[in-house]
């Protein structure tokens, strides 16, 4: 029960934050900014964020991804470094850059204002001096973390051995068209304090054998939800008690409701009861430099089960050792080559890191022809392909490296996660053209010298014309809506001259400060205003050629008038970005009326979901349906609460009861009378006198006709005081008459077994924290409902409190 009042207890409390000149925190994390990521990220962590400092070298869109994430995360500070000239293709990928700062500024100069808005509690700045070189900044061990993008390999072999050395960690990362490769070193000793950041589990035991491999057996209701290493302790065992004080030691999983403990044929028997808790455990991981993989064997870095391999698999149908030879191979090209990859227009370029690549391929004895039902090898047509695009730098892929990069620098920082270990790569190729699709005329990918020269160098200029034209509608405009938003500003869609293409974005809510942590199209300017309409200005500064029409609609059955027939058959696709499965649904089915593709995507916590839905060729969003949650049957709420979502859903249905349901039932009798009286009989006939009951009782302020209504905050306090009493203590001692702690069953069973668990009732004390928090609490709410002044100060309500009258129990037997 204490959970209960715990409860209570944080609703009467307000949350103080320390800043010192509105930007440097002394104290607290601020819980409104950061609120959603505190979920996530416990305040231990946040708190070694805040005191972590970072530096980007690097500016093109992978760079800026990657800064603004980690800007947004909340760490002390981000430097910046990129002394490049702007040019036209960079606005394909870099949301902060301008074509006015072509040819004149450097990348990092053009985008450190738009950075320092995002978050007024990081310090950000660029290192301007051109004189000051990365070995310089590396060698002043002022960063804890080095980022490096897009970098040719020689020069990240050489700056991550400076780093080890330093024992700084260090993350390299390049984008190539639709190819991506990811690199991290944390040190050969690297404390990560959490593996998974998942809660830990827990749950109720039914038994454990007596014998050398002891047996754990969980409640049926629920798996047990670990895995072979995790570490568990006991207590409440009865019987082999010496579980209880057993130091945490690892498990062995031997099914979903049972693990192994080790040795327990020395322990007592056991008889009852017990709970299971999971005990995170940290881990030291050792990560060695980019020079030494590189030395590897295959055998090395992807050695067999149950030893982990050095490369992140990102797609099941790929080999990621393939994609690792082809990343050497466009470095060792990228070096032969002046520092550049191969041209969009030449085979000749693509070819020559195809050689290179199947050289080393050959040298590390793996097939590299592989052939298709026409002859011809896949592996040529797949290799070549992404070495034609791999000059551009487009945004889709910046979004996606800059996310995973931006996690591993708060892993870095928090020591939090498991960080990747080392390597990653990731290719697109499906979504390139054919080379029969464009005749094998390598003009389609010559420079247009705009600013979506990237996107024709990896697309071509016919696909290019699409997206320019291209008719959206985007539902959401939160965090996964900012960042399609400005996807698409980069992209270019409906960002055609004439104006055929169009982006329609609907979202009902306004900003709100909590937002500001992960919707970066906003700044605190924007509080206040709505969604929509913000996010469609702040990318028409991205790129003012898109054509974007902001609504505040709920897009469901009452707005059918406005998204009709002609405004759904006009679509070239749908994107959702919303928070509930009902809109989902929603959307979800007017998609498969109107033939329209659908873009569907979500996030919760680290974890993301995406799902593409083709009409006629894949299944719809509906057609799959998560399994409704369990519903808590009454009766354990009221008597048997067995879990902490037990007794939070009690909390919250007694708070629900007291302070809203009763008083909107009360408020519309006074506003409506005769007719609300009507209504209730007509429609909830069966509730019709229990309802007028608590009507009346909350209405009348003669204690000698049961009446409840206060009068003054003396009444509110012996409602609160007589509540708790009536909750906590007499309720409690009437179920232990029913059901004493050694009742049994007709079955000769214990009643209090698993999942049962046998409560006590609480006595009273005015100097226990929780209890006078529970009655400040409930005291104050009451007081607030009736228009009454309330107090908070504990002397005062003390005082009152020895004017209660606390009725005797008497048990009904």
């Amino acid at each position: 029960k204490n959970s209960l009042l715990f409860c209570f207890k944080m609703a009467a409390k307000s949350t103080k934050m320390d800043v010192d000149g509105g930007d440097e925190v002394k104290g607290d994390v601020d819980e409104a900014l950061y609120s959603r990521q505190l979920y996530v990220i416990d305040h231990e962590s946040m708190k070694k964020m805040q005191q972590s400092t970072v530096l980007i070298a690097g500016m093109n869109g992978l760079g800026v991804e990657i800064a603004k994430n980690t800007i947004l995360a909340g760490v002390k500070s981000v430097t910046v470094l990129d002394n490049t000239l702007v040019k036209i293709n960079d606005l394909s990928s870099n949301f902060y850059l301008t074509e006015e700062s072509v040819g004149k500024q450097t990348r990092a100069q053009t985008c450190i204002d738009q950075l320092k808005s995002l978050n007024r509690y990081v310090k950000v700045d660029c290192i301007t001096n051109k004189d000051t070189t990365l070995q310089q900044l590396i060698e002043s061990k002022k960063y804890d973390v080095i980022v490096l993008v897009s970098y040719p390999l020689k020069q990240v072999i050489n700056y991550n051995k400076m780093a080890h050395d330093l024992n700084l960690r260090f993350i390299s990362c390049d984008s190539c068209g639709v190819f991506g490769q990811v690199f991290v070193d944390f040190g050969e000793a690297f404390e990560c304090t959490d593996l998974t950041g998942e809660q830990p589990m827990q749950g109720m035991i039914v038994n454990v054998s007596k014998a050398e491999k002891g047996i754990v057996q969980v409640h049926e209701d629920t798996r047990h939800g670990m895995s072979d290493g995790d570490f568990v302790r006991f207590e409440e065992v009865e019987g082999m008690t010496q579980l209880n004080s057993r130091e945490p030691k690892p498990i062995k999983v031997t099914s979903p409701y049972s693990f192994e403990i080790g040795d327990t044929s020395s322990y007592d028997e056991y008889t009852n009861n017990g709970l299971f808790f999971q005990v995170k455990q940290g881990a030291k991981l050792s990560f060695t430099t980019m020079e030494k993989l590189l030395s590897m064997k295959k055998d090395e870095i992807i050695p067999k089960y149950p030893n982990p391999p050095k490369i992140l698999t990102t797609d099941f149908c790929k080999d990621p050792y393939e994609q690792h030879l082809f990343y050497l191979a466009l470095q060792e090209y990228r070096d032969n080559n002046n520092n550049n990859y191969p041209a969009p227009t030449s085979a000749d370029d693509a070819n020559n890191v195809y050689k290179i690549f199947e050289k080393l391929c050959n040298d590390n004895g793996i097939e590299c022809k592989q052939e298709d039902d026409d002859g011809n090898n896949k592996l040529k047509l797949k290799y070549c392909e992404l070495s034609r695009a791999s000059s551009g730098v487009i945004n889709p892929m910046c979004a996606f490296l800059g996310g995973i990069v931006g996690q591993e620098v708060l892993k870095a920082c928090s020591h939090k996660f498991t960080p990747i270990q080392q390597l990653l790569y990731f290719d697109a190729f499906e979504c390139l053209p054919k080379p029969s699709e464009y005749n094998n005329n390598y003009d389609e990918f010559k420079s247009c010298n705009n600013r979506y020269d990237d996107n024709i160098a990896v697309f071509g200029k016919s696909i290019q014309d699409k997206i320019l034209k291209a008719k959206m509608f985007l539902v959401g405009a939160g965090a996964i809506g900012c960042e399609m938003l400005k996807n698409w500003a980069l992209m270019g869609v409906a960002c055609d001259t004439n104006k055929e293409g169009k982006i329609v974005v609907t979202d009902m809510d306004q900003i709100e400060t909590s937002n500001l942590n992960r919707q970066f199209l906003f700044r605190d300017t924007d509080v206040g205003t709505a969604k929509s309409t913000s996010a469609g200005k702040a990318v028409q500064v991205m790129n003012k050629d898109i054509n974007i029409v902001a609504h505040e609609n709920r897009v469901g059955k009452d707005s059918e008038n406005i998204y009709n027939y002609d405004f759904w058959t006009g679509l070239n696709a749908v994107c959702t970005a919303l928070d509930n499965v009902q809109a989902r649904l929603y959307v979800d089915a007017q998609c498969v009326y109107y033939n329209q593709p659908l873009l569907e995507s979500g996030t919760l916590g680290t974890k993301g979901n995406t799902q593409i839905v083709v009409p006629k060729m894949t299944e719809s969003y509906g057609s799959t349906r998560d399994p409704d949650e369990k519903g808590v049957p009454i009766c354990t709420l009221k008597n048997f609460p067995n879990k902490i979502e037990h007794t939070i859903q009690w909390a919250r249905d007694d708070f629900e009861g007291q302070y809203k349901q009763i008083i909107v039932e009360i408020n519309q009798y006074l506003q409506d009378g005769d007719k609300y009286l009507t209504d209730l009989h007509k429609n909830n006939p069966s509730e019709e006198l229990a309802i007028l009951k608590k009507i009346r009782i909350n209405l009348e302020n003669d204690k000698e006709k049961k009446g409840e209504r206060p009068l003054n905050f003396q009444d509110c306090i012996n409602w609160a005081r007589n509540k708790f009493e009536k909750d906590f203590a007499n309720r409690i001692k009437q179920l232990l008459y029913n059901f004493p702690h050694d009742a049994v069953t007709t079955e000769g069973a214990k009643f209090w077994s698993p999942p049962k668990r046998a409560p006590d009732f609480l006595k009273f004390d005015e100097n226990d924290e929780l209890h006078m928090g529970y009655v400040v609490a409930a005291a104050n709410l009451r007081a607030f409902v009736y228009g009454l002044k309330g107090s908070k100060d504990t002397d005062e309500i003390k005082k009152l409190l020895k004017n209660c009258v606390v009725p005797e129990f008497s048990i009904d037997s």
